[in-house]
Formats: structure tokens, sequence, C-alpha cells
């Protein structure tokens, strides 16, 4: 049997494991016209062969395979036309320590792309969908690091390089500025042009153009007033007098006049406001999920009989 350790150790997201879903989604549609079937059984995590799409809406299943990856030890398709053969052959390692590539590099678990599994599928598929930084992902996807000729791995894509060094961050707790430090070396030691990102902050843009945004509204000390609309302005807590910034310990000054120059202005208490409106067109970003969101009104029997919760009277 050949070997499906592209199913649960492949980036899902990369073009690669896209390409084996496809192959396995033509399989799947061969076994399923020889039962006489016009439908395919999705095997992803959620599914777990229990649900069947019409051919008309293989992609779906395709979606699931990439946003959520397989079903645990379904690496002999049985439901998708294989037989089940017993033998030490179908074993597939899932230990860490069992991971070994060619090079003789270990892979851990820790995969960035699981990160993104509720991100917008038709991002991790393919379709932009009005997301400016869809482009710069596939570039990085397909980029190499630095001109082959000089020695560059052709595997070696600006966006796997990315998620490598992130991998490692994340497994040995390096800080920004410790990553930070990294990059600004490995930059200068590549040869140029390269691509790089030369900040963590710039990795993380790079690997995630899925974030939603965040306003940043300072707030006072005391909780008296949020610095927005007619206090936008204002130096001190108009409620209790509490200075918005931090004073300079060092110097003594007051907050007005040791920001007169070039040091920065601190606020002493931020709030975090989460935009709902870029939310909730994440969510509807999905056609599937904007199907069941609309499922209360639009398809919901309301027939005077208790199903469900929406039923009952209020």
């Amino acid at each position: 049997m050949e070997s499906r350790e592209w199913m649960y150790h492949w980036p899902r997201f990369l073009s690669p494991y896209r390409n084996e879903v496809a192959k396995f989604i033509g399989i799947a549609k061969v076994h399923a016209e020889k039962n006489n079937m016009r439908k395919i059984i999705c095997p992803c995590t959620d599914c777990k062969n229990e649900i069947a799409w019409d051919f008309d809406d293989a992609f779906k299943v395709k979606e699931h395979l990439v946003t959520r990856g397989f079903m645990d030890k379904y690496e002999i398709w049985i439901r998708h036309g294989e037989e089940q053969v017993d033998g030490p052959e179908n074993v597939v390692p899932t230990q860490v320590e069992d991971m070994v590539h060619d090079d003789g590099s270990v892979e851990d678990k820790i995969d960035l792309e699981e990160m993104l599994r509720h991100a917008e599928p038709e991002v991790l598929m393919g379709s932009a969908r009005g997301l400016n930084n869809f482009e710069a992902l596939q570039k990085a996807a397909k980029e190499v690091l630095y001109d082959e000729s000089k020695g560059c791995d052709s595997d070696f894509t600006t966006l796997r390089s990315v998620l490598e060094l992130m991998r490692l961050k994340a497994r040995h707790g390096w800080s920004d500025t410790s990553f930070d430090s990294l990059l600004e070396l490995l930059q200068k030691m590549l040869p140029r042009p390269n691509s790089l990102p030369s900040s963590t902050y710039q990795a993380k843009k790079l690997i995630c153009p899925l974030s939603l945004g965040v306003e940043k509204i300072h707030a006072c000390v005391n909780h008296c007033i949020l610095y927005r609309k007619e206090y936008a302005s204002l130096d001190e807590c108009p409620t209790c007098g509490a200075s918005r910034y931090k004073s300079n310990s060092n110097t003594g000054l007051e907050p007005s006049e040791a920001t007169e120059g070039r040091q920065r202005k601190i606020p002493q208490l931020v709030m975090w406001y989460l935009p709902v409106k870029d939310r909730i067109t994440r969510i509807y970003s999905n056609p599937r999920d904007a199907e069941l969101m609309r499922w209360h009104e639009e398809g919901r029997k309301k027939d005077g009989m208790i199903r469900h919760l929406a039923d009952a009277r209020q």
C-alpha cells in the first residue's frame, strides 16, 4: 500500500496536500460510480464517514479535508473502495519520535496550519474572496527563499521557511525580541536578495493573513471613561482628574512635559475592542457556515411541533 503519510503529517494549506486530496476525491468518485451512487462520503474529523455529499458538492469534501483534516486512523480507505488488510505494513507511525524525514530531521506535532483550522476555508482552498493578503500568502508558498542558483533547496519556499522558524520559536519558547534578532542575523547570512521576513511581526503577518482587526482605546486608570469621541483629545480624566499617560519616573517630569520631545506617550490603561462587523463578515464568508447560521429562519420546520429549542415558546 502506498504511503499515506501526507494525510496527517503534511501541511494542509499547501498545494502538495491539496493535490493528494484531489486524487482521493477522484478515487472516491470512481468507487461511488461502481456502486451506482452519486455521493462522496466525507472522512474529515467532523463528518467521520457519516455524511455524504453529492458529486456537485464534491468541493465541500475537499474543503473539509483541507480545513479540518482526515479522521484518525483512516489510512485504509475502506469506505472509498479499499479492503481492510491485516499486517504490519498498514501501521503508520503516530509518535513524534517516529516522524523522521530523509534528511534526518524530526518533525514534531506543532503544526501551525492547525492554528488556521477555523479560518476561512476559501482562503485555504485558494479563493481570495476579497482578502487582500491572499496573494502574498500564495506567492510565499511558491517563491523559494533565495535564488536556487546560489544553492537554495527548491523545497524551502518563503512560507515553509517561516513556518519552520515559527515552529522552533514555539517549541523553545523564544521571545519576540530574540526572534527578531535571529531573523535579522539570518537575513544578513543568506545570499541577497532573499525573501526572509526581517521581524516577528512580518513573519506572523505572512502566515496569518486572516487576522481580524483590533482597536486599542485608551481608558482612565480608574475605569471612569474611555478616551474616545468627545474625550479623545483629553490628557486627564474629567471625572477623577487622573492622568491619561504614565509619568516619566526617570526624569520626574509630568507626562505633558516628558513627551514634548521624541519620547513616546504611554497610556496608563488600554482597552482592546474587537469590532463585531469584521467577525460577522468572517463567519458569513463561508457559504456552508452562512447556510447554517440562517437555519433557524430558513431551514427549521414551523408546524407547531416541538423538535428544537427554538420551537418552544419564550
